[in-house]
């Protein structure tokens, strides 16, 4: 036998309850039945014993994920096989799945050719959901490299909870439930078309944002809807009515959502969810912020549209917060609800524009300085704040 092979053997016999790290270079050496001398010929040290092993697993792996997958099926029914492949190999292989648990605690793995083959099975993943949605199987906005985390991370989780906590005797037995979860995800829906009308609100949104109010056309607008001009009219009185009909339908929404979703108790954490929740519908939906920020919260006539009330019922979740909060004394007294209703609202305005409009700030900073703001408002009226 091939020693470098014989010394890899002996290595993950021992390492199948105690990991690889925490092995002595002689007991592996005493075990392989060769000197310290003569393994220190094939490995640097016992880091590059585990990555070895760990390559060597993903190779199996991955020469049985391509023997398993089969082209002439749909990506759906490739999607399980590799899923269930994964969860059998967990189950034939424990050692295999505790070593890779322990190159990702160091930081050397992800530059090593053992990374790579992860990566490799990774990128598996990934061609199949990708393929899924060039077939008109998965939806066509499907977040290709979110799902394949979410799969992945699945697999790993399950791996804890069968080899680690001792939830579930097998990974394999995970499989249906882990399916059942991904389908709502990942498969395309039977979709209502949606009617005229909100056709041409999305049309223009999206027209608003890239041109602007002034130079917005109401032909572009029905050309992107897919209707005639005649038909906007029909809908809309004019470019400035299509304009302030934008907000009415989102903070209808956003006021029924939030109500829905909240499900925390004290008020100080009702605004901090507030806060997150104001700032992830608005960055989600950048056509919209843009609209909103520049055509529409400048706009005078805004305040006397029927968009204005609903936007009222939506900022008056704020004021309600703050009053709960007085009454049970977590916010003090001397709060003006209407105040800090505007300077929450400003600052975030005046952040977005910052991010949207003057392109600064990745996506990373954007949720730092929303939680460092939301730390901020937060303070401004807690009871707990110092006084001056």
């Amino acid at each position: 036998m091939n020693r470098k092979i014989k010394i890899l053997d002996a290595a993950e016999g021992l390492a199948l309850d105690r990991g690889v790290i925490d092995l002595r270079i002689n007991e592996i050496s005493r075990a392989a039945k060769v000197s310290d001398t003569e393994i220190y010929k094939y490995f640097k040290g016992k880091e590059e014993i585990l990555f070895s092993l760990v390559s060597r697993h993903f190779e199996r792996l991955l020469g049985g994920i391509d023997e398993t997958l089969d082209n002439s099926v749909d990506a759906w029914e490739n999607l399980r096989r590799i899923i269930q492949y994964h969860l059998a190999y967990n189950d034939e292989n424990p050692g295999y799945v505790r070593m890779v648990f322990e190159c990702r605690t160091l930081k050397s793995f992800y530059a090593s050719p053992a990374h790579e083959l992860a990566r490799q099975d990774a990128y598996r993943f990934k061609e199949i959901l990708g393929r899924g949605v060039t077939e008109g199987i998965f939806r066509k906005d499907l977040e290709v490299s979110i799902l394949r985390d979410i799969i992945l991370g699945s697999i790993d989780s399950q791996a804890i909870s069968c080899l680690i906590i001792g939830e579930i005797n097998k990974n394999l037995s995970s499989l249906d439930p882990i399916l059942t979860l991904l389908q709502p995800m990942i498969m395309e829906k039977e979709r209502t078309s949606p009617g005229k009308t909100e056709r041409i609100l999305v049309a223009a949104e999206k027209i608003f944002a890239q041109r602007g109010f002034a130079k917005a056309k109401i032909v572009d607008i029905a050309r992107s809807a897919g209707v005639s001009e005649g038909t906007v009219y029909e809908y809309f009185e004019s470019k400035e009515d299509l304009l302030l009909s934008i907000p009415l339908k989102r903070f209808d929404y956003f006021v029924d959502e939030f109500a829905e979703s909240i499900q925390v108790t004290g008020a100080v954490k009702k605004l901090k969810t507030f806060i997150n929740y104001h700032s992830s519908f608005f960055l989600t939906e950048p056509e919209f912020l843009q609209t909103f920020l520049l055509q529409i919260q400048l706009n005078r006539k805004f305040y006397t549209s029927k968009a204005f009330n609903s936007f009222r019922s939506y900022f008056k979740i704020i004021e309600d917060i703050i009053t709960e909060g007085q009454n049970e004394g977590s916010i003090r007294k001397e709060v003006d609800p209407r105040v800090f209703r505007n300077m929450l609202l400003g600052a975030f305005s005046h952040v977005a524009i910052r991010w949207v409009f003057l392109r600064r700030g990745d996506r990373i900073n954007q949720l730092q300085e929303i939680g460092r703001m939301n730390d901020l408002l937060c303070t401004a009226v807690s009871a707990a704040s110092p006084s001056p």
